[in-house]
């Protein structure tokens, strides 16, 4: 895990019934986000702001 998100992590569950034709574990993980507003300048000069999603 990176450290940058080592935060953002709430919960973390090994799902070890899994069927997954290997022989890692699954994870299944809560994580929490925030989404940034991002300031887009018009060609009319308005400034209007948007929020980014990933």
């Amino acid at each position: 895990m990176d450290r940058k998100w080592r935060r953002s992590v709430l919960d973390v569950r090994v799902m070890r019934g899994a069927d997954a034709a290997s022989d890692h574990q699954l994870l299944e993980a809560t994580i929490k986000t925030k989404l940034r507003t991002i300031f887009v300048t018009l060609q009319e000069g308005f400034t209007t702001s948007s929020a980014s999603s990933f």
